[in-house]
């Protein structure tokens, strides 16, 4: 947007008005392409779908942090020959 914001301001100083149609329709091509990514996003938060995938990937991290937890007693407890 600031790209535009500084050709629009040359282009209106030399009041060529070709160029400031090329960049207010740079502009309106721009603005309507984060319009429709805010509809996706706002969709994809909004979604069950994604709430399901946040939930299992929270799961799937506790899951993993309880494995290491355990292998790491693990290897501690067979490096330790004395209770053997």
């Amino acid at each position: 947007m600031a790209v535009v914001n500084k050709g629009l301001q040359k282009a209106m100083a030399s009041m060529n008005l070709e160029e400031v149609e090329k960049i207010m329709q740079k502009f309106e091509t721009q603005f309507e392409d984060l319009d429709v990514r805010e509809q996706v996003c706002r969709r994809l938060l909004a979604s069950r779908w994604f709430h399901l995938m946040c939930r299992i990937m929270g799961l799937t991290q506790i899951f993993f942090a309880d494995t290491r937890k355990r292998i790491k007693a693990m290897s501690v407890t067979a490096m330790d020959f004395s209770k053997i």
